[in-house]
């Protein structure tokens, strides 16, 4: 940190208790002369006692008076021209300011850094410490050091925002806070190589930053925050400084990637922990729900700027910190605009009220809302691009995945209704799904988990599935699987007979001999179509296997339909 020393006189201070005292000598040969060797030391009293807060300073009036033009003012225009006693209690910086200002007047040495500046540019001005009352008075010593060192570091730029903390009203009236604002903006902006540290150093790597151990960026994101030097830097400041800060690096053109990756570390950095909040509510809540919503005013809007994860993560903290509605639906929609990015883990946000959960363990009408954010912003993608564009297609088909794989992890909860699992499922439009093997996965386990269904209700949620939309392994597991309906069982082994006529016509008007091509190939044709044909084969094998297995299964149906309404007459079955 870049320091300098003002005044060289020796005088003698002392702090005693609350209370800070000068012995003040003067050198004198005739009561005239105050210099040259030939004199006698006398020491002077103290003529005036300055009280700032609770700290008295006993000093004299005339080092004082000769420098500062409202101590001047207070004592002269006073109608008790004895005034001994001044009460400073608006001083900035309090008596710490105040005292460094009091030895700049006595001329003892006042070591000046960036940590002490601020608040002695802000005493200065307010005793009046100008060039009119004296040459190189505090005022413009401090304002030159400011201008000439503090504003040329990237260090000594951060450290003095971070002590005008309390002296805010004035900071920001001297423009202390707009000026290294735009200091360290045009250094973050600037190639780090030419950025000048407070010890005349360059900027290099930094360490990582400990908020990052809080959890996994995204790849792309990754490599970028880990190139950034400035980010830990600014970590530090207070909310209201790191927002200003975040402002001007964005006017002047910083990527939006890097601003997020900022904001996104800056809230795991500060955002109270689940632990913090579930210990001391009152204490965390409030401070945390006004820091989550400054946070959300810089994070830049646009997809994929920050991870998933990360908005899932201030999801969780709007509910824990009881933040207000337009905030949670801010969140909710940012977060929805990106699902296809998001991973299993992600939506599994425990439900933090159980009652309006249905004594779920997981918010699934959060989930519902943020499928419903995606389904709004892909019809603009689609107005935009159209519905056959590759990127959209495929956007759509990790949503879809992602929700019916979220459907099988929330069927194994016995608390979760058939209408809910159906809300949630039909909330995607039916052309998200390419294959619905995984909504098949889901509902099977939802049965599994729910033998209590009755006939109805199985039959109400088989409807979601399309048949004609299964592989062949799923038809397969499928037309065996006894939890399923037998309508639902015919309509699978329907249309996997259609699939297989289809194949075999295909198959037929295929030429029992491959023509001759130039230049060879011929050889690897023929095994191609032997490999079909035996394919097809194995296929009608199968098809036969699973005509034979329904037949049996629906025969076995009607014995017991028939033995049970025996039993019921009081016939007897040997």
């Amino acid at each position: 940190m870049s320091t300098i020393k003002l005044g060289a006189n020796a005088n003698l201070s002392e702090a005693k208790g609350r209370s800070w005292f000068v012995a003040l000598r003067f050198s004198f040969v005739d009561g005239l002369d105050f210099s040259g060797f030939r004199c006698v030391a006398t020491e002077l009293q103290s003529d005036i006692v300055v009280e700032v807060k609770d700290v008295r300073f006993h000093l004299h009036k005339f080092p004082l008076l000769s420098r500062s033009g409202l101590l001047n003012r207070l004592v002269f225009e006073s109608r008790d021209t004895q005034k001994n006693r001044i009460r400073l209690d608006e001083v900035p910086g309090g008596p710490e300011a105040f005292e460094l200002a009091a030895k700049f007047c006595y001329g003892m040495p006042v070591d000046m850094d960036a940590s002490n500046v601020a608040a002695l540019w802000c005493a200065a001005v307010h005793l009046e410490m100008t060039e009119d009352l004296e040459d190189g008075n505090l005022v413009s010593k401090a304002e030159a050091f400011f201008n000439t060192v503090v504003l040329g570091s990237w260090k000594d730029s951060v450290t003095v925002l971070l002590s005008c903390g309390k002296i805010h009203a004035w900071a920001e009236r001297l423009m202390i806070v707009q000026r290294c604002t735009e200091s360290i903006a045009w250094k973050a902006c600037t190639d780090p190589r030419g950025v000048r540290s407070s010890h005349g150093s360059r900027m290099g790597s930094r360490a990582q930053s400990p908020s990052r151990r809080s959890m996994d960026l995204s790849s792309s994101n990754k490599q970028e925050l880990m190139k950034e030097w400035w980010f830990d830097d600014l970590l530090k400041l207070p909310v209201d400084y790191f927002k200003k800060v975040m402002a001007a690096i964005r006017v002047k053109g910083m990527k939006l990637e890097l601003i997020a990756g900022a904001v996104a570390l800056y809230a795991l950095s500060w955002l109270p922990r689940r632990s913090e909040i579930e210990y001391d509510q009152h204490s965390f809540r409030g401070k945390g729900r006004l820091l989550l919503e400054q946070v959300l005013s810089m994070l830049p809007r646009g997809k994929d700027l920050v991870p998933s994860r990360f908005l899932m993560h201030l999801i969780r903290m709007a509910h824990l910190l009881e933040a207000d509605l337009p905030c949670k639906i801010d969140l909710e929609q940012r977060a929805g605009t990106q699902l296809d990015s998001a991973a299993l883990s992600d939506l599994l946000v425990p439900a933090l009220d159980a009652s309006s959960c249905c004594g779920l363990k997981v918010d699934v009408d959060l989930v519902q809302r943020l499928v419903e954010h995606f389904v709004r912003q892909d019809e603009i993608v689609t107005s935009n691009y159209g519905s056959g564009n590759s990127v959209v297609l495929d956007h759509r088909v990790r949503v879809a995945t992602l929700v019916d794989n979220y459907l099988a992890e929330i069927s194994q909860d016995r608390n979760l209704s058939v209408a809910r699992f159906k809300a949630l499922a039909e909330a995607l439009p039916d052309s998200y799904r390419a294959s619905h093997d995984y909504l098949y996965t889901a509902i099977n386990i939802f049965l599994k988990v729910h033998p209590e269904l009755k006939d109805e209700e199985r039959k109400d949620l088989c409807q979601l599935l399309d048949c004609k939309r299964l592989s062949l392994h799923s038809s397969m597991h499928a037309a065996q699987n006894e939890r399923l309906p037998l309508r639902t069982v015919m309509q699978i082994l329907f249309f996997e007979h259609l699939k297989l006529k289809n194949s075999s016509q295909a198959n037929q008007k295929l030429p029992m001999e491959v023509p001759k091509i130039e230049g060879g190939g011929t050889a690897a044709l023929q095994q191609e179509i032997r490999t079909i044909r035996c394919e097809l084969e194995q296929m009608k094998a199968d098809f036969s296997e699973f005509q034979n297995h329904f037949r049996s299964l629906k025969l076995e149906k009607q014995n017991s339909d028939v033995r049970s309404k025996l039993k019921k007459l009081g016939v007897r079955i040997y």
